[in-house]
């Protein structure tokens, strides 16, 4: 009588739990945190693109270093100002090499922040390049290009990025990139 009596319940209320088993799964499978699941990536409106960030944790110093490169996908060439990173509501202060950039050209941008992450925290921040435009006459057909030409109002472009902080010691830079880094300061 009791394993027919059992026999009812289960295969009466047997979907239900099935039901509430799903439920339950797709809850943990979209709450749950997904360790890596932003890879290292960057992103900047305007015609200016992005093509690697990284964050390097310095040890034993308090400093981290924000590397990443941009390009120049417009038209004219530009001449990069200033480019800030700003983490956690702090703005530091950048600089590229090189700054003046021909259409196509790239450039390697660097930013000291502190203090540091611990390897392997996920960073989340923004850029914010402030450049102005030059005479495009000037970088064409083997004429010079020099600040002189640049003398347009200062726009400033903005984007974000992703990272997860990695050490770096004095004999090893790594990249997700087939960039050459400029040396860390």
């Amino acid at each position: 009588m009791k394993l027919q009596s059992a026999i009812e319940f289960l295969s009466t209320y047997g979907f239900m739990f099935l039901l509430v088993i799903m439920i339950l799964a797709l809850i943990f499978y979209f709450i749950a945190p997904v360790q890596n699941a932003q890879q290292n990536q960057c992103t900047i409106f305007g015609s200016l693109v992005c093509n690697f960030v990284i964050y390097h944790t310095q040890q034993p110093t308090s400093n981290a270093n924000v590397i990443f490169s941009v390009s120049n996908s417009g038209s004219a060439p530009v001449n990069i100002l200033v480019a800030n990173v700003i983490l956690n509501s702090k703005t530091f202060t950048g600089s590229c090499n090189p700054t003046l950039l021909s259409p196509g050209a790239s450039s390697i941008c660097n930013a000291i922040t502190t203090p540091y992450e611990p390897v392997g925290t996920q960073m989340h921040g923004y850029i914010s390049i402030t450049l102005n435009y030059c005479n495009s006459q000037v970088s064409q057909f083997g004429n010079s290009l020099s600040q002189a030409n640049c003398t347009y109002t200062p726009l400033t472009y903005t984007g974000e990025f992703f990272s997860y902080s990695s050490l770096v010691t004095a004999n090893s830079v790594s990249t997700t990139s087939t960039s050459t880094l400029p040396p860390l300061n």
